[in-house]
């Protein structure tokens, strides 16, 4: 009479009596893991947490094409700045007209239906 094999797992240091259907599962999945583990090394994957320093992580270092530069932001602000300046120095009834138009995108016909003025300050 065959003895029937018992299979055990390690889980936290302590051998665990387990089913033949969990030894299995286990070790497949240990199998899989390694086999993808195997890919990224064979492929060269480097990975962002790789660029990790101390002071930066690995993601902070990879630039995003789509985001805004700090000149192009401090530009933009410098030219609101005159923007402004600009406006304050129109008649108020021009500024209102401004505001409406293009601020509040209103149309002229629109407008010229409102008599009180509709902001009084930039």
């Amino acid at each position: 009479m065959a003895e029937e094999r018992k299979y055990r797992l390690r889980v936290e240091g302590h051998l665990v009596e387990v089913t033949k259907d969990v030894y299995l599962a286990y070790y497949r999945v240990e199998r899989h893991t390694k086999t993808l583990d195997e890919k990224d090394v064979r492929n060269g994957k480097v990975s962002y947490s790789d660029l990790d320093t101390e002071e930066t992580l690995g993601e902070e270092m990879v630039p995003d094409p789509n985001a805004e530069s700090v000149e192009d932001k401090a530009v933009g602000n410098i030219l609101l700045q005159e923007l402004r300046q600009c406006l304050a120095q129109l008649p108020l009834e021009e500024q209102n007209l401004i505001r409406a138009l293009y601020f509040e995108e209103l149309t002229e016909r629109c407008k010229n239906r409102h008599p009180r003025p509709i902001c009084t300050q930039f």
